[in-house]
């Protein structure tokens, strides 16, 4: 039985393209990812509403995230990730969280 291959082989190596002088090639690609890694970041809640959403909870003596979770319908990851300041905002959480935690984020 003969195997056949149905890609090309590619070989990866160093650039043989020169360098230019000061760096310049070198900062220009670098300006360029700077620029395409910006593109891709997602906003999330920050650690101000974080803040806010945890003060808030204990204030309405809900002792634990996982207390709060229960109370919305959502896992308490879900909490903790509004918390710390690194979920991307979801309207129909963020409106939960207003309604049971009674104030504005």
């Amino acid at each position: 039985m003969h195997h056949h291959q149905d890609f090309k082989e590619i070989v990866l190596g160093k650039s043989t393209r020169p360098q230019r002088s000061g760096g310049g090639f070198q900062r220009s690609v670098e300006s360029k990812l700077d620029n395409e890694n910006e593109a891709c970041r997602v906003n999330t809640v920050g650690k101000t509403v974080g803040r806010k959403i945890q003060n808030a909870r204990q204030a309405m003596n809900i002792k634990t995230r996982n207390d709060l979770a229960a109370r919305i319908n959502v896992r308490p990851s879900v909490i903790a990730e509004y918390e710390n300041g690194v979920a991307v905002p979801d309207a129909k959480i963020m409106q939960k969280l207003r309604a049971v935690l009674n104030t504005k984020l």
